[in-house]
């Protein structure tokens, strides 16, 4: 009987143990996650002083081409409506009012807020046909720094 009173003493304890040392891990990421928004927030501001700001009531997207994106130019629609050509490494700001919108080649529903940019990177696929993919702040910043 005594053996068993000791082996659940100490299987309480190492339990105790256990679910301090999980909270511990659980409160590390927190913070991790944390700078990791943090860090995302002040690329985002860094990249928006670079291609400015949405007007106001408005937002934006961004697109882009990495430098080494092979081919010709890509056209862009915004809505429907030809918006410009995309060149490799080229970017291209388009205002947008607040809500979804469909953006090509292709189509890539896109919802925009009030103050918000987005960002969307031009690829060409393995086939060579252009592609759309949602993107960063972050990611753009990237591409530009390889293109320099």
């Amino acid at each position: 009987m005594r053996a068993f009173f000791i082996g659940i003493v100490c299987f309480a304890l190492c339990s105790i143990s256990l679910s301090a040392s999980a909270q511990k891990v659980k409160i590390e990421s927190q913070g991790q996650a944390e700078q990791q928004a943090q860090k995302a927030a002040a690329i985002a501001r860094s990249m928006e002083q670079s291609v400015g700001a949405p007007a106001a009531g408005m937002g934006q997207v961004v697109f882009y081409r990495s430098s080494k994106s092979p081919g010709e130019a890509i056209g862009l629609t915004a809505d429907g409506t030809y918006a410009g050509d995309l060149g490799a490494g080229m970017y291209l700001v388009l205002p947008a009012t607040p809500g979804m919108h469909p953006y090509g080649p292709g189509e890539l529903p896109i919802t925009v807020g009030t103050g918000e940019t987005k960002y969307v990177q031009v690829i060409r696929n393995r086939a060579g046909m252009p592609q759309l993919l949602a993107s960063s702040a972050a990611k753009f910043q990237a591409t530009a720094r390889q293109s320099k």
